[in-house]
């Protein structure tokens, strides 16, 4: 009987010994490609998604102060302020919970529409690839996620607005992406050139790595996906610049 932690394949050479995850994690900001083959092969899940949750929870909690101050405000601009919510010990192990339920949730999502297109426009796939794809490429976006977490929990920014808000709690995200060059007060603008950030664009490069050698598709479908993925990013930033606009009318 093969052993399972070998594979053999054209592309990783005969009997090749399967990266562990940990060589995978630390491949995905190195040398995408090792982790994009594996995935050509085996379609584990749940280490790559706990280690994505892990990062993002992370973030989650050195962000939680100043996050709680902004949804204060959010409170009392739709009129409905009550007391300040005190960070208790249940906070500290709801939030990664929640954290990594929304996770879940959005990579189920995007995996499913990685899945669609790459169906459409390379004739066939895997939804468990295409999960494991979106995970996998979504690493970036979380590593951007602790990073802005250490920061705000370092600097402690003082909210005073909830027009500012969105600066104060995500810095990063900010200064990584064309939103430090928008006009003030255009919010739809802001929110959508928040998406157009390094980390974002990181992101979008290890999608068009994925698509050729992990899902089967050719540079054409790689740029495909990519195009679409970004119109759904701009539509979800602008849903989001309309709430908060809402909230600001109040």
């Amino acid at each position: 009987m093969d052993d399972l932690n070998t594979i053999e394949s054209k592309d990783l050479g005969p009997a090749e010994k399967l990266p562990s995850f940990g060589e995978r994690l630390v491949a995905i900001f190195v040398e995408p490609k090792i982790v994009f083959d594996y995935i050509k092969h085996r379609t584990d899940f749940w280490y790559s998604f706990i280690g994505l949750a892990v990062i993002a929870s992370a973030g989650a909690l050195l962000a939680l102060p100043t996050q709680m101050k902004s949804q204060e405000l959010m409170r009392g601009a739709m009129g409905a302020p009550g007391a300040a919510k005190a960070i208790t010990a249940v906070t500290y192990i709801v939030t990664p919970l929640q954290t990594a339920l929304t996770m879940l949730f959005m990579m189920a999502l995007l995996g499913a529409l990685i899945w669609i297109v790459i169906m459409l426009v390379a004739g066939g796939g895997s939804y468990v690839r295409a999960i494991n794809v979106a995970v996998w490429t979504s690493y970036p976006a979380m590593l951007a996620t602790l990073v802005n977490g250490v920061i705000v929990f370092i600097t402690k920014p003082e909210i005073t607005s909830i027009q500012t808000s969105i600066l104060d709690t995500n810095p990063v995200m900010h200064y990584t992406s064309l939103a430090m060059f928008a006009p003030p007060g255009n919010l739809y603008l802001m929110m959508m050139l928040m998406a157009v950030s390094l980390f974002s664009i990181w992101g979008y490069w290890l999608l068009y790595v994925a698509t050729q050698r992990a899902l089967g598709g050719n540079a054409t479908a790689a740029w495909v996906m990519i195009i679409v993925l970004v119109i759904f990013q701009f539509g979800f930033s602008l849903f989001g610049a309309w709430g908060l606009s809402k909230v600001l009318k109040l």
